[in-house]
């Protein structure tokens, strides 16, 4: 999967209505693949809890890597992602744990 921060995601949006480059089809994202297990371990360690695994056999059908291709982006806008996966997790987990 390709995981991108809030705050990337609208820059990149922000730059392409600024720019108004007509029709093209624009990915934005972090550009680099983080598999579930990395993204559920980081949330562990954030989160200082341990996940439950209810291990279910692969989807049919479903792809077993995947991420943006952020390269027209970064050509036509100067797009990129300035935040790491591990720095984005660490703060959604604060934002998170401020709205209780």
């Amino acid at each position: 999967r390709d995981f991108t921060y809030v705050d990337d995601l609208v820059r990149g949006l922000v730059a392409a209505l600024d720019a108004e480059p007509g029709f093209s089809i624009l990915n934005f994202g972090g550009g680099k693949t983080v598999s579930v297990l990395e993204m559920v371990r980081t949330l562990e360690r954030h989160l200082g809890v341990a996940a439950r695994f209810d291990w279910q056999p692969r989807q049919t059908g479903d792809v077993t890597r995947t991420w943006a291709d952020i390269s027209l982006a970064r050509r036509t806008l100067g797009y990129a992602p300035a935040t790491p996966f591990d720095d984005g997790i660490g703060r959604f987990v604060a934002w998170l744990r401020s709205t209780r």
